[in-house]
Formats: C-alpha cells, structure tokens, sequence
C-alpha cells in the first residue's frame, strides 16, 4: 500500500549518466581530500560528481560512518568500476567505502538527493554519521537488491555546506562478483533529478499555483492525523491514478493503514512546486513519508520517507496522480510477515478504456534477480513496441519479486502460497484483469522458466499458457535448507513431465527455448522437455537457437515469441463475440 514508485529512473540514470557530466557543473574524478569547484547552487540546476577514487576496507565497524574517523591507511579503490571492485570476485562478506569531499556553502537551500548508482548486493549510506538510506537486507536476512539504483533524499541536517563532508557505504556482497559497479555518484539538487533522469519537463509555478497545491498538501495531512478520509478523499480528482492507486483503493489502504497504525501523520518536505510543461498538471515535488503508532504506542514508519512527484490540475488543483503506465506495486503479506514487491505495465489503451479488462501475463526473473530489475531492460517499451509492430495482445504483466525462491515454498519463505493466496488475488482485485485460466500466462527466465512450469502446473485452474526463455528446466528447487530441498524435489519440471498424463498436459499451451552454447546446459533440458512432450503428443513450440550463451542476448530479442504464445492462447480461450 502506498509505497509505489514509477519505475524509469533507474534505466534514465544509466542512460544520462555521461550527459549529467556535460551538462551541469560537477567535480572531476579526484582522490579523498581533494577540493572540488562550486557546482551551481540553491534553486538551479545542481551537480556534485563523487565519482573516483574512494577509500575501501573490507570487514565490518559500526565506528567506519563517523566522520572524524581516521581511514588514512585504507585502501583506494574505483567508484564506481564495472563489473564491481577486483577484491569480491573471489570473496564475499562486508565492506567499507568512504570519500571526504567539500560541498560549497551556496549548495545551502538547496534540496539534495544522493545518487549511489548500483551496489551488488545491500548497503546502508551515511553522510556525515547521518544514516540517509539503505538497500536490501544485511546478513542473516539477507536480500539482494544488486539490480536497483541508488537514490536517497538527504536530511537537512545532514549537509556540511561550505565545508568538510564524509559519505560512508557499508555493503555487504553475498555470493559472486560484487561491490560498486554502476554510477551516477554524487549529489544532486532536485531540479537536476527532475529534468536529466526523471526526464519531465518543468517551470516555475505561479504564486497562485504554489499556494493552492501547497494548501491541498495541508488539507491531506491534516484530514489523515483527524482520522477525516471524506475530507482526504475531497483533495483527489475523480479519475485519480498514481502509480496503481485509484481513488477506491488509495481510501481503503489508507482506512486498513489508520486502522492498524492509528492516526497518520503525513509529512511532506523539501516541496518544490512546479509547472509540468507538457500538460496542464501542477507538480509537487516532495519527499513524504507516513508516521503512525504501533499497538504499544512506539513511533512507527508506515512509508518510508521516499522522493514522489504528485500531479495537481483542474480550477479546484485536485490532485489526478500521475498517470503512469509501469511502476512497483506491492503485497503487504501475512503468510511472509513483509511487503513483497511487484512490477505492473499496463498496456496503451489501459487509461483510456476505464470499462475494458485485459488478460495477465506473469513475468518471472531468474536467479538472484527482483522486480525492479526489468526496468533495466526497458521492458515497458519494449512490449509497447510488440503490440504495435507484432501484434500480440494488449495485456496486463505483472512481474513479482522472487528473489532466489525458485517460485516455491520453503523455510526461506512461503512465496508460491504468498502469491497465489494473495498476490495474484489482489492483481485480479485491483487491476482490470479477466479472472479465468485461459486469461492468464505464465513466462520465466532460467529460474523463472522453471517456476513458469512448476508453478502452472501445479495450478491448472489459474493458468491456461506456461513459457520459458533458457529455462532451468532440469534442476529441482534449490531453495532453503537441505530438508527443503529434498522435500521439493519433485519439483523438476523435466522430472513432473514424466508423471503427468498427456490430458492433463494438452490442457495448456507451450513455449520454450534456449541457446546451444548455455553455460548451464539448459539447451539440452530443453530438448529433454521438447521430447517428452512429443512423446505424449502434446502441441508446443521448441527453439534451440544456434548461437548464444545463457544471457540476456540469448533471449531478450526472442521475447516476442513468449508473448505469441500467450496471445494465441488468450484468443483461443476467448469466444469471437466477446473480442475485443
């Protein structure tokens, strides 16, 4: 509930990496201790370049985030540096990055966010002893958060303006390669995040402008900490969409959240209010976040604080949301006792058609992967660009985070439970999706292709297609403890086919592929699986492309014929007078 984000600002950050250097006025590479020239200050456009050469020790001290620490003896290292430092190819475990830096007294008043790139797996930020953000988990509930970047709203307290300044990254690399890869890394003001990764548009809002919105920003918190939702509700336009909230669902998130945390405090700060120069949206750019009271009375985070861009129009400057058509939702768990993330695209007419509902297509990632993860590969445009050059159905895809669960359940976590006992029950609750079998589709890669099967399978009243892209079809679940695995490992897909009948086999479509050169061989679980299903006279699609390792190059340029696959299946489940 709430804590959505649209997904762009990862893939533009990588996209626009060298053009913030062009652009704005930022600090060259330089070794700790180095001054720096002023970047443009309070107001305008703001950039610190912190890329370079960091100071770096491996181990693990709570004493390494206080700025008058002494790291005069730790090493120098890269940051960022592809592929991550030399030091976690061959080990994992914990580290320390840190970097003094000079940051200008005319920054003062102006709004700051750090850019932190990306960090293989988890880190928790520190700039002058101020923790400012975190990703993932720590050991021994670890979560990997490699695939997200960086992005965190620094306090007011935090800055030294015209002085001496220390970040400090404690990371943790659980298993391969790892550490600092990716960039930006630096401080940005907000106008800079606006314009070079957020890409909007934006100008100055009238006096009047600013004054309205910031009066409707008043009237919400006010509403939420007296309990009032008719008065909440009377700040949101009628056709309110932000991120997957309607107007229905944002009141009844806020009604479980008040009910559960009691009165809510919004607070919203660092608020710039600007003109959306591409509509007739007002934007408040803010930082907000929810407080509320557990059941012992104890102050309590409902929504982290987080960077948002709320859209105002109309002559009353209701606020409408932002529209977007890709973003992270969530699941507020019980079977898991967390929040479980999800991406959503929702197709072009989807906004427009507020009366039609769309088939689903369930998107799993492979091993060590997440939900934000397809971001990175623009997924949204891409399949965009298969409904308009390709011809495959306008669908709703929703793509969980599975992290490396292998889709089953086990003492790590009861995911598949979780997902089909709430996750996809508040897709089909929330969503304008067609809840029947033949509407919904399954596609995995490697990990995700096994899970696609498994999970199918074992759920022939939920869905009516299964696709794999380099599918690790021959291995049972490796998730959770020994006794997990043992008990789970029947849950080989090239192991189920055997057992199962050829009825119950023809009762879905199939799609699956791989590359000859495979690094794990998965081409020849492939052909296992394409044999078996012969055998038993059961239609599917088999391709072993001749060229290709186990990557995304193996299998991003083939993700049309997965969506063919579903497509098909979704017209063939849907009688002609009911088509669209």
């Amino acid at each position: 509930m709430l804590p959505r984000v649209t997904l762009r600002a990862p893939l533009l950050v990588l996209l626009l990496c060298g053009l913030l250097a062009a652009t704005l006025v930022s600090a060259p590479t330089r070794a700790s201790g180095e001054e720096s020239p002023a970047p443009r200050a309070a107001g305008g456009p703001f950039a610190l370049d912190l890329a370079g050469q960091w100071r770096f020790k491996v181990g693990d001290d709570p004493d390494w985030s206080d700025p008058g620490f002494d790291d005069s003896s730790w090493e120098q290292v890269k940051v960022p540096q592809e592929g991550g430092q030399p030091y976690f190819a061959n080990n994992d475990g914990y580290a320390w990055f840190r970097l003094e830096f000079n940051l200008p007294a005319n920054a003062k008043g102006t709004p700051l966010v750090a850019s932190l790139g990306g960090i293989d797996d988890a880190d928790q930020t520190f700039l002058n002893g101020v923790k400012i953000g975190s990703t993932g988990s720590m050991p021994p509930n670890e979560d990997s958060q490699w695939f997200e970047q960086r992005l965190y709203p620094v306090p007011a307290q935090a800055p030294n303006y015209g002085g001496r300044n220390v970040l400090a990254v404690r990371m943790n690399d659980f298993t391969g390669g790892g550490g600092w890869y990716r960039g930006p890394v630096g401080l940005f003001s907000k106008a800079a995040l606006r314009s070079e990764l957020y890409g909007l548009d934006t100008s100055r809002a009238t006096k009047a402008e600013r004054g309205a919105v910031r009066r409707k920003l008043e009237r919400q918190a006010r509403a939420l900490e007296n309990g009032s939702f008719r008065a909440y509700r009377r700040t949101l336009a009628e056709g309110f969409f932000h991120d997957g909230d309607t107007l229905r669902r944002r009141m009844s998130d806020l009604r479980v959240l008040s009910k559960e945390y009691g009165p809510l405090r919004l607070r919203d700060t660092e608020v710039q209010i600007v003109r959306d120069d591409t509509s007739s949206a007002v934007i408040a750019d803010t930082n907000r976040s929810i407080i509320g009271r557990d059941a012992q009375g104890e102050r309590v985070v409902v929504q982290e604080l987080k960077q948002d861009f709320l859209y105002f129009s109309g002559p009353r400057f209701k606020e409408r949301g932002n529209r977007s058509r890709f973003f992270m939702d969530s699941v507020r768990s019980e079977l898991e006792d967390k929040e479980r993330d999800f991406a959503v695209y929702l197709p072009p007419s989807y906004l427009k058609n507020p009366n039609r509902s769309y088939p689903t297509v369930y998107l799993l990632h492979g091993i060590n992967g997440g939900a934000a993860e397809w971001d990175t590969r623009n997924i949204d445009g891409r399949i965009d660009e298969l409904i308009r050059k390709r011809g495959i159905e306008e669908s709703v895809v929703i793509m969980p985070d599975g992290e490396s669960l292998w889709y089953v359940d086990s003492s790590e976590s009861p995911w598949r439970s979780m997902f089909v006992e709430e996750m996809l029950p508040l897709v089909d609750r929330w969503y304008r999706t067609k809840e029947r079998r033949g509407m919904r589709g399954l596609t995995g890669v490697s990990m995700g292709g096994h899970g696609a099967f498994t999970m199918g399978w074992a759920h022939p009243e939920l869905f009516g297609s299964i696709a794999s892209h380099m599918g690790a079809l021959d291995l049972p679940p490796l998730a959770g403890t020994n006794e997990d695995r043992a008990k789970n490992a029947d849950q080989t897909p090239n192991v189920q086919v055997n057992a199962r009948t050829p009825q119950f086999l023809k009762q879905y479509h199939y799609f699956f592929d791989a590359c000859e050169e495979d690094d794990f061989k998965f081409d020849d679980a492939a052909r296992t699986m394409d044999a078996q299903l012969t055998s038993k006279q059961v239609r599917h699609r088999t391709v072993i492309y001749p060229e290709g390792r186990h990557n995304d190059e193996c299998w991003v340029p083939k993700l049309y014929k997965s969506f063919h696959l579903h497509s098909d299946s979704f017209r063939a489940h849907t009688p002609l007078a009911d088509r669209d």
